[in-house]
């Protein structure tokens, strides 16, 4: 009986361990990034971020949980830091099962550097935005997105970051 214990005991432990193991400080999104794209030649391009976007009602309020293609397993509610340099193209779409509608405008807090959005939305993104190439370096810049959701008529903003590090 002592022996069976000490057996079920070990095997709890193990499993505990594995389990444990298989756990993340973020949260995942339900799908792949690559699954998400649609497309393999955004994934190619190493000047472009894809930012994904989905809903969240906290207290009554809209928010983003965001991630990007250079950290997908990284969700970050409204406060996603997005590294970036001069030049790069940054995309924005729908996560899986998002009930984002449009992004209305995606502007900076403070005009740092020129930036330029493209008509042609690029593989169904919402939104595309072009770092210039006068943007500094090492810095690291705020901006807002306003967005709307699904069956909403509200605008809703949030502002995350861009980081533009020393290249």
């Amino acid at each position: 009986m002592k022996k069976n214990l000490i057996l079920l005991t070990g095997i709890v432990f193990l499993i505990t361990i594995l389990v444990a193991g298989s756990c993340s400080n973020g949260t995942k999104q339900n799908s792949s990034p690559e699954e998400e794209k649609g497309s393999t030649n955004v994934a190619d391009d190493s000047t472009t971020v894809i930012v994904y976007l989905k809903e969240r009602s906290i207290g009554g309020s809209m928010h983003l949980l965001m991630s990007d293609s250079r950290k997908p397993d990284c969700e970050v509610i409204d406060n996603l830091e997005t590294e970036v340099y001069r030049g790069y193209t940054i995309i924005f779409k729908k996560a899986k099962h998002s009930e984002v509608d449009e992004v209305i405008s995606i502007s900076l807090e403070e005009e740092a550097f020129i930036t330029f959005t493209e008509d042609v939305k690029v593989d169904s993104g919402l939104y595309v935005l072009v770092v210039g190439s006068e943007a500094p370096t090492d810095t690291i810049l705020k901006y807002d997105i306003v967005f709307t959701i699904k069956h909403d008529t509200t605008n809703w903003t949030i502002d995350p970051y861009l980081k533009i590090p020393k290249h």
